[in-house]
């Protein structure tokens, strides 16, 4: 429980009760010895004062190239790979960010169907900030064939041909097997696409697609 030194310095070392004695000659003395560690004090409260000052952010998400307002797409607010707030786009593309304090963040945006980008923005105030994504861009495929009571083979150089949307022009002629076509790098949505070749009657379809790779297969009638 205690060391004493050479020279009497009587040293506690464990919690716990001791007797101390010391004699001199004929004389002697004790002394009962007590120790207990103190208890630990509570940490100190945190220093009291007035909450930062917070902000908002907000504005509309848009997508290139047909200029759309993005309904349900995320948008987060990150700073130091954190993320401190997030909001959904409506259905006008508008989001809105709160809670924000005076700093720079990344702005990252989400959404199946378009490409993410990351944006810098600096907060000091309440601020407007417009967004931009882009769509995802697909490859149209597929086969022209001959309507029956023809043989149903595949026509060798027919044109098919995007005729509307952002890509209205774009047009792909099946290749010498004639087994297919394919138009690449094309902006997804609604738009109409038209087959046709000299010696039969052409058709279209309205096609909606999302997925990276969209096959739309033709039937041409000989008149």
């Amino acid at each position: 429980m205690a060391i004493v030194t050479g020279t009497g310095l009587v040293t506690p070392v464990a919690n716990g009760s001791a007797l101390i004695t010391a004699s001199y000659q004929n004389v002697s003395g004790s002394m009962a010895l007590t120790v207990a560690a103190p208890s630990t004090p509570p940490p100190a409260p945190p220093p009291t004062g007035p909450a930062p000052q917070t902000y908002t952010l907000s504005g509309v998400l848009r997508a290139t190239p047909l200029n759309e307002n993005v309904e349900s797409a995320v948008v987060e607010a990150m700073h130091g790979g954190r993320v401190l707030a997030s909001a959904m786009t409506d259905g006008r593309g508008f989001y809105r960010l709160s809670g924000l304090i005076a700093q720079e963040y990344v702005l990252e945006m989400r959404k199946v169907g378009y490409y993410a980008r990351n944006v810098d923005v600096l907060v000091s105030g309440d601020t407007m900030r417009d967004l931009v994504m882009d769509r995802n861009r697909v490859a149209l495929m597929g086969i022209v064939r001959e309507a029956p009571p023809c043989t149903g083979a595949a026509i060798n150089a027919a044109l098919v041909q995007i005729l509307d949307g952002p890509d209205a022009g774009k047009s792909s002629l099946t290749d010498r097997s004639g087994s297919q076509y394919e138009i690449a790098n094309v902006a997804w949505g609604t738009f109409r696409l038209r087959a046709s070749k000299s010696g039969y009657t052409s058709e279209e379809h309205t096609v909606n697609i999302s997925d990276p790779v969209s096959f739309w297969n033709f039937v041409l009638k000989r008149p």
